[in-house]
């Protein structure tokens, strides 16, 4: 499927524009199977300060994901 493929494309995208730590949570979490906690603990923040970051990260990749079309 085109679409899927290209959906997933700029999302890869999106997440290699991250910040290192955002990357790595996202990565983290969605890619490698991890849960909140683990990611949290590989970063050395707290279980707390994760979740808010992955919120922020969320938002942020929304949105840019919707500017290039992938809605």
């Amino acid at each position: 499927m085109v679409a899927g493929r290209e959906i997933s494309e700029k999302l890869r995208q999106t997440v290699d524009q991250l910040p290192p730590a955002e990357r790595r949570l996202i990565r983290t979490i969605y890619f490698e199977g991890a849960t909140l906690q683990q990611a949290a603990d590989q970063l050395g923040i707290s279980k707390s300060w994760a979740s808010r970051m992955h919120a922020k990260v969320l938002e942020q990749m929304a949105r840019t994901l919707r500017r290039l079309g992938a809605e």
